[in-house]
């Protein structure tokens, strides 16, 4: 907050392609409660606080199966902590995801279209998912513009990657935590 920054997504990394064979079930409980207990330690665990786990592409091509119930039941255990479970992940890996039971309540979609800002980009039209998928207000972000065919995205000469987001899907620092309308 001293640096101006009100708004921001918490984000676990979790376990990816070095680590096939801990895409577990229950791995994935065991890293949703570690992120939470993180998540507490920030000071940030009020109910409904969004957190978002990452799923690399590689991870999913690897694995898709594990890393799924990997994600699902991290997801699982992020919720049964009271937090809003999110994930990151490209559109393939979410779009499995999303025939799942066990699945986040909203996701970071990680679809790079252009390389410069658009202070029009809205999360709800993201290419990559169907218009079903995730389709409320406060259940998408999208990473729309970065690097990607060898060309950079850049702002004042610093190669970025360019998110927007509906508001529900960030921590907000500057007051109580903000749930999302209903639909």
């Amino acid at each position: 907050q001293q640096q101006g920054i009100h708004h921001f997504l918490l984000c676990w990394v979790g376990r990816q392609a070095k680590e096939l064979s801990r895409l577990t079930v229950a791995q994935g409980r065991t890293d949703g409660d570690a992120a939470c207990q993180r998540v507490k330690d920030f000071g940030l665990a009020a109910p409904g606080t969004p957190v978002c786990l990452d799923v690399e592409l590689g991870t999913f091509e690897a694995a898709p199966s594990a890393s799924l119930d990997y994600a699902g039941a991290w997801c699982e255990a992020v919720r049964a902590a009271g937090l809003r479970p999110g994930v990151y992940a490209n559109p393939a890996p979410l779009q499995e995801l999303h025939k799942r039971t066990a699945k986040p309540d909203w996701v970071w979609l990680a679809s790079w279209v252009q390389h410069t800002a658009d202070p029009g980009a809205n999360p709800r039209l993201a290419q990559g998912l169907h218009t079903d998928q995730w389709p409320q207000h406060g259940q998408r972000a999208w990473q729309y513009a970065g690097a990607f065919d060898n060309k950079p995205c850049q702002i004042g000469g610093i190669d970025v990657d360019i998110d927007v987001a509906d508001a529900a899907c960030l921590v907000d620092t500057s007051g109580p935590h903000p749930h999302p309308p209903p639909p």
